[in-house]
Parts: C-alpha cells; sequence; structure tokens
C-alpha cells in the first residue's frame, strides 16, 4: 500500500489591528521595536505612533494620570464636570461638593413662601413635591420651616 501524502494550506487573514501590533507579521516597518502598547484608563493604542491615545480626562505615556486628581463626589444631585473638575450645583445648592444650601434661591430669597403656610409638616421630607412640580418642597417653599435656612 502507498503512502500518500497530502499537504495543507492554511491562509491566515490578518487585520490591520494586527499589523499595527505585530508589524513583523506584515513585513512593515516596526516603529515601535516590538513593544506591546498597554494604554490605561479607555486609552487605545497607536501603533503608527507608538503613543496611547488617551479618554479626554487622562493623560500620560500611557493614559495613567488623571486630569483630576481628587474627582470629587458632588451631593444634592450635583453632576462633575471632568473637564473642570468641579461639581455643577443646581440653583439650591453651592460649594465644591453641592454640601451647602444656597438659601439666596430658596423659597423668597431664603424665607419661606406664602405658599409654605399651607403645608404639613411632613412637607419637609425630602422627595416630596407638589404635583406637577419637580422641584422638592422644602426647597422651592419652605427653607425657613424645613429648617434649611
Amino acid at each position: 500500500m502507498a503512502k500518500v501524502a497530502s499537504v495543507i494550506e492554511i491562509n491566515f487573514e490578518i487585520t490591520k489591528d494586527e499589523c499595527q501590533k505585530y508589524p513583523s507579521h506584515c513585513s512593515a516597518p516596526d516603529p515601535c521595536l516590538g513593544k506591546i502598547l498597554t494604554c490605561e484608563n479607555w486609552g487605545t493604542p497607536d501603533y503608527d505612533t507608538c503613543t496611547c491615545r488617551c479618554h479626554p480626562n487622562f493623560y500620560g505615556a500611557m493614559c495613567e494620570k488623571a486630569k483630576c486628581h481628587n474627582a470629587l463626589t458632588c451631593e444634592n444631585d450635583g453632576d462633575f464636570d471632568p473637564s473642570t473638575c468641579t461639581c455643577a450645583c443646581s440653583n439650591y445648592f453651592t460649594g465644591s461638593r453641592c454640601e451647602k444650601y444656597n438659601c439666596q434661591a430658596m423659597g423668597t430669597r431664603g424665607r419661606d413662601s406664602y405658599r409654605c403656610a399651607r403645608m404639613p409638616r411632613r412637607a419637609c421630607t425630602k422627595g416630596w413635591h407638589i404635583r406637577g412640580e419637580k422641584e422638592e418642597i422644602r426647597l422651592k417653599y419652605c427653607p425657613k420651616k424645613c429648617g434649611l435656612c
């Protein structure tokens, strides 16, 4: 019985990303000299320039440094703005973390509005609001009665 030798030819498709990571596999010049880039914090490797393209909130050779060294935890529904490294507060709050009441914006410049006189004490509970309104009663109408200002 004769032995039959078989040859299997395998063709691998190499993607552009693989060529960028491993230029020797594509016979392309290797500007990174075989170095594999490991970018941090959602950075993406750019093998054409041997650098990391960083997410807007980070920088550094490997995107390892945060633009905001002390990312704040904003209180009272404040939103952290990474472009300025500060908290954006609603009208009723102020302070670096929105931790202070802005009494001038509450009620009638810090005093209870006329509507507050008819409100029960439980209206001072956080989250209470008049149907159809978004603002809390304690902030919009009753800052004095609720002990905020």
